[in-house]
């Protein structure tokens, strides 16, 4: 079964994407893709 890939929010700390990354997750970050205080639309 594969990992699931993950977008986290500006509302989660950038530290827990750094870490899922290293773990093994596909995982970006809000704030990585310049959305942060964009609208979730």
């Amino acid at each position: 079964m594969d990992k699931p890939r993950l977008y986290l929010d500006e509302d989660v700390r950038l530290l827990l994407a750094e870490v899922l990354r290293q773990r093994g997750y596909d995982t970006i970050h809000a704030v990585e893709v310049k959305r942060h205080g964009k609208s979730d639309s």
